[in-house]
């Protein structure tokens, strides 16, 4: 269910999967199984030539925003995910905290880095609740960039 589920990154706030086959509801699908129902984008396709129906800023979904951890047990889920909407045709942006667990920011409100983390949380809801609505002619992600991705630290991949 969960492809980066490892021991080395349960701490004291999370130490296993919240939803598991085991305890779900037989009806609920974990995020990664509704993306893999999802058809892509043909690749021939320019980039948002084809948003699913119900395109546009009345609907919140057609962006999304993910705060990640990088010694989160959910780490990599959040990147595929991210990484499947946006083949798919949604806005993505993503937001990854470096060196810290899952939500550390609601357990250690009084560290700066906890500040600073939620308030690129808040940033990046605003984002998503923008009516403004950016058009990806598809260049950049021709060019590889990667400015739908931003580090809380510089690092070198």
């Amino acid at each position: 269910m969960h492809a980066s589920m490892k021991e080395e990154f349960y701490t004291g706030i999370l130490d296993k999967a919240a939803v598991t086959k085991e305890n779900r509801v037989r009806e609920y699908k974990m995020p990664l199984e509704i993306l893999a129902e999802m058809s892509k984008l043909e690749i021939s396709k320019p980039v948002g030539a084809s948003k699913p129906e119900n395109a546009g800023p009345e609907n919140i979904k057609m962006k999304w925003f993910f705060q990640l951890c990088t010694n989160d047990i959910y780490y990599s889920d959040g990147l595929c995910l991210g990484l499947g909407l946006r083949e798919r045709g949604y806005e993505v942006k993503i937001r990854v905290e470096v060196g810290w667990p899952h939500t550390f920011w609601l357990k250690g409100m009084i560290l700066d880095a906890a500040q600073q983390a939620e308030m690129e949380l808040v940033k990046g809801a605003k984002w998503v609740l923008d009516e403004a609505d950016v058009v990806d002619d598809g260049e950049s992600r021709a060019n590889g960039e990667m400015d739908w991705v931003e580090w809380s630290e510089d690092i070198r991949l």
